[in-house]
């Protein structure tokens, strides 16, 4: 009787060794692309807007999916420490093919740990990346991000003459601790105006930098023929200071006048964000509440050029103000459908991107 029970299990050890452990090291995939072991993929987001990857599994038999990233509490419900999988490279030791007939990639970056990577689904999806591509390069770039000093600088650098108007705001705004001290004192106020005149003056103004800016904004309803969500562009142009009204009398005895100064971003050719279908679906039922409204807001990271400046007259909203545009030429967008834009959470739920 033991025999034949040995010869049983035997049988079902051989028919689960067929299933899972048939190890390839090269797969050519529907694309045409060859990928082989040593190859690095690069795990992205997961393709439905949830906190799981669709095709990235922690079992062979893909019954587990895997977490983009998990936070752990500790007692008092404060985070203690993150378990990042998303945006890391890893290495793909070989393939083996399921019992489903699907291949799985095995990726790694330890002897113990392993994840199962669903190929063709996976790529289609967008789940994974592969380090050389465009997508991949553009995140790992290095952002160049504007700040109001140097939103100031770029206008204040491109007018006829650097008046001692400008010096003194550009004082109140960005040196304001070092004003309240010397305000009062005309010998130290007038010494202070000029070293600020001469370091505007220094500022050079290059059409070739490229800068990097956050937006919140709103997707229209998707367009089915286009493939694509049309972008609203509600806050172009978005307003980088002034606020001459709100500023308090004792703080601003001068009088400074402030420039109400924005930032317009050139929206031509950046009117619609292209999604795939089961992508775009897949964001409007995540964000959908239970009364069937649609939160369409999203967060767009903006690189671009500054072109000028340009004068468009007294504003509206205070007495001093005048209003100044930067002319910005944007470059590429890649838009979020995360709701925060904090510095851990910049590349959260990625939606797709726009480039010239």
């Amino acid at each position: 009787m033991w025999k034949i029970y040995l010869i049983n299990c035997l049988a079902l050890f051989s028919i689960s060794q067929t299933a899972f452990s048939q190890k390839v090291s090269t797969y050519l995939t529907d694309s045409g692309l060859t990928l082989k072991s040593g190859d690095t993929l690069v795990l992205f987001e997961p393709s439905n807007f949830q906190d799981k990857y669709r095709f990235i599994f922690g079992t062979k038999g893909k019954t587990q999916s895997v977490y983009a990233l998990r936070e752990f509490k500790d007692s008092q419900g404060k985070t203690s420490s993150k378990d990042i999988r998303k945006f890391r490279k890893y290495a793909i030791k070989h393939f083996v093919e399921n019992n489903d007939g699907s291949l799985l990639a095995v990726i790694g970056s330890g002897m113990i740990l392993n994840f199962y990577v669903d190929i063709e689904n996976a790529l289609d999806a967008g789940e994974i990346l592969f380090p050389n591509s465009e997508l991949t390069e553009s995140f790992w770039k290095p952002h160049n991000y504007i700040t109001g000093e140097v939103s100031f600088l770029e206008y204040a650098s491109r007018q006829p003459e650097v008046k001692i108007e400008i010096a003194k705001e550009f004082l109140f705004l960005f040196r304001n601790e070092y004003y309240r001290k010397i305000r009062e004192d005309e010998f130290e106020f007038y010494s202070a105006i000029r070293k600020a005149q001469k370091e505007i003056q220094l500022f050079e103004p290059d059409t070739s930098i490229v800068y990097s800016a956050s937006f919140k904004d709103v997707l229209g309803n998707y367009d089915f023929e286009k493939e694509s969500f049309p972008i609203i562009w509600k806050q172009s142009p978005s307003r980088i200071s002034g606020f001459n009204w709100l500023t308090p009398e004792d703080v601003n005895k001068e009088r400074v006048e402030l420039t109400d100064l924005y930032m317009n971003i050139q929206t031509e050719g950046f009117e619609y964000l292209p999604v795939k279908m089961v992508m775009a679906n897949a964001f409007v039922k995540s964000r959908k509440d239970q009364y069937g409204n649609v939160d369409r807001e999203i967060n767009m990271i903006i690189r671009f050029k500054i072109r000028g400046t340009v004068e468009v007259g007294m504003s509206d909203i205070g007495l001093y103000s005048q209003k100044w545009l930067l002319d910005c030429e944007p470059i590429r967008i890649e838009v979020f459908s995360s709701t925060t834009l904090g510095e851990t959470e910049m590349f959260n739920q990625w939606l797709g991107s726009v480039k010239k």
